[in-house]
């Protein structure tokens, strides 16, 4: 069986016209969903960034404006010795003063 080239070389440039025109509608595909990742990855970055600013901020408000557990059971505490303190000098004031003679109540 003899081939004509004479056939064959047209057959040949259509097909590799069509495997360039393939390539062509992939690489437009791909190159297209390649930019729409990009911009996804851009958007989500910033995103993260902003995320990241509103987690700092937020981390110092809370240090502002609420105490730890532990340091307000300290701060509690100081407040109980001074309030006990104010109570062992009304005791002494009153101790003084029943010794002066002054047990009235008015």
């Amino acid at each position: 069986m003899k081939v004509s080239y004479d056939l064959l070389i047209p057959f040949l440039s259509i097909a590799v016209a069509l495997i360039y025109i393939l390539i062509g509608v992939i690489g437009f595909f791909a190159r297209d969903a390649y930019n729409r990742m990009k911009e996804e990855q851009t958007k989500q970055s910033k995103d993260i960034k902003n995320l990241e600013e509103k987690f700092v901020k937020t981390k110092e408000d809370i240090s502002k404006e609420y105490v730890r557990k532990d340091e307000f059971f300290r701060e509690i505490n100081k407040i109980d010795q001074k309030i006990d303190r104010i109570g062992e000098h009304i005791t002494e004031i009153h101790k003084i003063v029943s010794a002066m003679g002054g047990n009235h109540r008015a």
